[in-house]
Order: C-alpha cells, then structure tokens, then sequence
C-alpha cells in the first residue's frame, strides 16, 4: 500500500480474483506470443517472479519468463554501464524528464517504460 497506493478496500471494491487475474493474463501472454509482440518491462526479472509467484501460489504454475521479454533496465545496463532507475532512463533517451507525477502508479510506470522502449527501439532502427 505504501509504494502503489493500494488498498484492500479498493482492490475487494475494483479488482478481480488473483485466478481470473492469471487466467486472463496468460491468454493475453499467449496471444502476443502468437503474434510475435514483445512484452516490455523496466525490471523484467522481477516483474517475471513476481507473475510466477502469484501463479504459482494458484497451482497454476509459470506462465512469463524474463527471458522472453524486453527488459528496459537491462538495456540500460548494457548501453550505460548502470542500471537505471525507469525515470532516470527517460531522462537520458528524451532529454527532458517527463511530466507524470504519480511514480510507481502502474499506469505511470508503464507509460514511461512504454516511451522509452519506443525511443530505444527507434534508435536501434536508424543505427
């Protein structure tokens, strides 16, 4: 609750069963797989576990693995020597660091991952 926000008010008033979670997310992982999209994450390694760990504690074993994504954290380590914070990597491919006030709001989160991925991807394509 302290770094996202969330409540277990807010999440019994607006949120879904963990297994309908799971289920839902891995027919979504399967259909990108099937068209190829790469699934991008600042921090994949992690994102990963923590999937696994919640489909896991289901009975309903892994269902990502870190490897099969784009990590932008990774990139950053291997283009900058360090790893960067998601916002600290924005600010090194725009310039600018962006105008999203709610840190560690999924929302916001993916949104500058989704930016910067996009940047990166572009200058990989023009190299």
């Amino acid at each position: 609750q302290a770094v996202h926000g969330l409540t277990k008010e807010l999440i019994d008033d607006n949120g879904v069963t963990p297994s309908f979670g799971v289920r839902a997310l891995k027919e979504i992982l399967n259909a990108v797989k099937e068209r190829k999209i790469a699934v991008v994450a600042h921090n994949a390694n992690f994102d990963a576990r923590m999937i696994n760990s919640t489909s896991n504690a289901l009975q309903m074993g892994n269902i990502i693995s870190d490897e099969n994504m784009f990590c932008t954290l990774k990139w950053s380590k291997q283009k900058y020597g360090t790893r960067k914070t998601n916002e600290a990597l924005y600010l090194e491919l725009h310039g600018v660091p962006h105008d999203l006030t709610n840190l560690h709001d999924a929302i916001t989160d993916a949104t500058i991952t989704a930016s910067s991925y996009a940047t990166i991807m572009a200058g990989l394509r023009d190299t």
